[in-house]
């Protein structure tokens, strides 16, 4: 996605979001079974289009090429991390 309007965030914004997450969700050791349909990336930027729209979890599977009970299982997954990961940002006081 080129620019903020689906997600609301600019790119360097995604960025540093999923960066936040990985550090919430840093597990020591090899993952294991089968890799995920979707990275952090596109999982945060699903579920952040989801959030902003209030799409049909039919039509985003669409659109991200997975299918519904995956964009589900995302969600889910997803949404309570991006709350923990905007909570580690301290805004700059000038």
């Amino acid at each position: 996605m080129r620019y903020q309007s689906p997600t609301g965030l600019d790119r360097d914004q995604i960025r540093e979001l999923v960066a936040r997450i990985e550090q919430i969700t840093n597990t020591p050791g090899r993952p294991t079974g089968r890799p995920p349909a979707l990275d952090l990336r596109r999982s945060v930027q699903l579920t952040l289009l989801l959030l902003r729209h209030n799409l049909p979890q039919t039509l985003a599977a669409d659109l991200f090429g997975v299918s519904q009970a995956t964009v589900s299982r995302v969600f889910c997954r997803i949404a309570p991390l991006l709350g923990q990961g905007i909570c580690l940002h301290t805004p700059l006081i000038p």
